[in-house]
């Protein structure tokens, strides 16, 4: 999952990933518009197809959901107030 780039407080985003073999947790520090390339981040699916839910939590306290995320693609999470 690549995540769109905005300014953002020095709190972390939260990410969790529902599938069939549990959850999976990441934070993510320093989210900010800057010239470096999009911060990255693998989740695991094991044998499944399909990651059920991911469920973003930004500094801001705003939330993304995205469902049935297909396995090995890459899935871009915009912040509603990032650049495009």
């Amino acid at each position: 999952m690549d995540f769109q780039k905005v300014q953002t407080s020095k709190r972390a985003s939260r990410i969790e990933s529902t599938w069939s073999g549990g959850v999976q947790s990441r934070k993510l520090m320093g989210l900010r518009a800057t010239s470096k390339p999009p911060p990255r981040m693998h989740f695991g699916l094991g044998e499944d197809a399909v990651a059920e839910r991911s469920h973003i939590r930004w500094p801001d306290g705003e939330v993304s959901i995205y469902d049935q995320l297909l396995a090995r693609r890459r899935v871009t999470a915009i912040h509603s107030q990032a650049a495009r």
